[in-house]
């Protein structure tokens, strides 16, 4: 059969399933869907003893040993029973309307499961685990058993503390501990417990519990993810059910998937040892998101490695700096600070709804380019700025390379942690006015790169001709929706234009075009001053003189182009020494 017919076949039994209605005669079955039809005859014939349930494996299956695994039929199993239909009801509800769960197209992943899910064993005949209380010859299973555990942790170490055995963990202490049931001293009277230690049992609970945060992979949506919320649902009172549950997908290795088999599986015993902890951390971060496949690649762990020594060499560079007063406050280090805060506030944004990719692009990698071409404008004086903010940097980074930022921490001279430590307070833009025109100059270097590529001969000077304020208000008043004619009239009797109405023109229908708003908040003179800050810069790029001037004094020096200057948007012109 082609592979065509085999897809047209599948199409049309989908279709048959999901979207067919029986058309039989038997009442008890006519007009219902494929899906519910099925379940009823299923029914029956198990009612009648016509059938029984087969249980089959959809493939052959291996042990970790390399042998065959073979599905045994065990008398007086025991099962937990999910399909009740109110306790169903409840889960979903509570997995639409309240559960967090990131990647969001997950959640479909976890109803779906509710819907199918049924009867499962807790318990087995053989291997380690706990004894099951009301038949001891069997172990429970640790997908039933694992799932509440993060409760034990929150009082495990009371119980070491205290010295606490083992028969004294019964089931009224754990309802008093767990679900406030009970009164504390006649549980210490009936346990033997400490009355101090239930209560601090009790407290240490309180304090962890909900569990705000749960982190794992895709494949234990479809159990251990879906028991976990289920027992806490049965088990506690709302105010403990779980809050957040984030999912990664697979990781692999070289483009291809990990396994033992294939032996390309990194142990994590052997991750600091080859890695660091804090390579590894931030790596991983970094390379994936959460609804994406993360693939290992040796290359990128490379350039990865270049970019944390680059900030550790930088970090300590900025420790052992001799500031004057430790303030920098020039026009670029204005730009500098409210450019890190603004990548500071948002990475904070980012960890908040984990998204930890862009979290570590933005506190390091972000930073790490803005501190270039903060350094690349002025010099060796960049250390100062960076002194001035690394105490904020290192506390955004703490989550993703704790052991480097505490180093440095302590470097600095911090007292106690930083994982102790409150989070940089978000700050409003203190120079936008600045930080706009400079990420202007900047973006005009590229211009300048890209008409200099293009001109056949040896440039002598470059001139950078500004757009005069009359220009700018014709931008304003066009992007606030005022029409030409209305524009023509004021600007003939405002500046006295008359006759250069194509001027007028031409300004109008550039930003009737590609309106730009920073016209507004950027005033001629801070575009000119800043284009005059970066002059020195500019010649060093180009290696050529650079001369920032008016419109009005460039006509008067005969300067060609000098009338296409557009606010944030100047004329310039290239003077070659000879033509090639």
């Amino acid at each position: 059969m082609s592979a065509w017919r085999r897809l047209a076949r599948r199409g049309v039994y989908r279709e048959q399933y999901y979207n067919g209605v029986m058309i039989v005669d038997d009442p008890l079955v006519k007009g219902l869907t494929v899906k519910e039809a099925r379940e009823v005859i299923r029914k029956r014939l198990i009612d009648s003893n016509q059938a029984f349930i087969f249980y089959e494996l959809n493939r052959k299956a291996k042990c970790r040993s390399g042998g065959e695994i073979i599905v045994a039929k065990i008398k007086g199993q025991w099962f937990l029973n999910y399909g009740v239909k109110a306790v169903k009801e409840r889960v979903k509800k509570y997995i639409e309307e309240e559960l967090v769960v990131i990647p969001e197209k997950y959640r479909k992943a976890f109803l779906d499961t509710v819907d199918w899910l049924d009867k499962r064993p807790c318990a087995r005949k053989r291997g380690i685990g706990t004894p099951l209380p009301w038949s001891p010859d069997w172990i429970i299973e640790s997908l039933s058993d694992s799932t509440i555990y993060m409760a034990f942790y929150t009082i495990v170490h009371k119980i070491r503390e205290y010295g606490i055995k083992p028969e004294s963990l019964t089931p009224e202490l754990f309802d008093y501990v767990f679900l406030g049931i009970g009164d504390p001293v006649d549980v210490s009277s009936k346990t033997s417990v400490p009355l101090k230690a239930l209560e601090e049992m009790r407290s240490e609970f309180m304090y962890w519990y909900p569990v705000d945060h749960r982190h794992t992979s895709i494949p234990h949506i479809s159990n251990h993810l879906s028991f976990y919320i289920f027992h806490h649902i049965v088990i506690f009172p709302r105010e403990h059910w779980p809050r957040m549950i984030t999912l990664n997908e697979t990781v692999i290795r070289e483009g291809a998937k990990m396994s033992k088999s294939k032996g390309n599986v990194i142990p994590l015993r052997d991750i600091a040892r080859l890695y660091s902890a804090d390579l590894f951390r931030l790596y991983i971060s970094w390379a994936a998101g959460l609804d994406s496949v993360l693939d290992w690649r040796e290359k990128e762990v490379a350039i990865v490695v270049d970019s944390l020594k680059r900030f550790v060499e930088l970090a300590e560079n900025a420790v052992r700096a001799e500031c004057r007063d430790n303030v920098v406050d020039d026009v670029v280090s204005r730009w500098f600070m409210d450019k890190f805060y603004q990548l500071v506030s948002d990475a904070s944004n980012n960890i908040e709804h984990m998204e930890i990719r862009e979290y570590v692009q933005n506190a390091f990698f972000n930073v790490l380019s803005l501190i270039d071409k903060y350094r690349d404008i002025v010099g060796d004086s960049y250390l100062c700025s960076i002194k001035q903010v690394l105490r904020d940097w290192i506390t955004v980074l703490n989550p993703v390379i704790p052991h480097v930022t505490e180093e440095i921490n302590e470097l600095m001279g911090g007292k106690g942690f930083l994982s102790k430590g409150s989070w940089p307070t978000s700050r409003e833009a203190r120079y936008p006015e600045i930080t706009m025109a400079i990420d202007n100059a900047l973006a005009l270097q590229e211009d300048i790169r890209e008409i200099l590529g293009l001109v056949k001969g040896v440039p002598g000077k470059i001139y950078i001709i500004v757009a005069p304020e009359w220009k700018r208000e014709i931008a304003v008043k066009t992007l606030d929706g005022i029409q030409l004619r209305e524009i023509m009239d004021y600007m003939r009797s405002r500046y006295g234009l008359k006759g250069r109405e194509v001027e007028i023109a031409e300004v109008y229908n550039y930003f009737k075009k590609q309106p730009n708003e920073k016209v507004k908040l950027i005033s001629s003179s801070t575009e000119f001053n800043t284009y005059m800050y970066m002059v020195q810069y500019y010649s060093r790029k180009f290696n050529v003189d650079v001369e920032v001037l008016w419109e009005d004094d460039a006509r008067v020096k005969r300067i060609p182009k000098s009338e296409k200057a557009l606010p944030l948007k100047p004329s310039i012109y290239v003077e070659l020494i000879h033509h090639r």
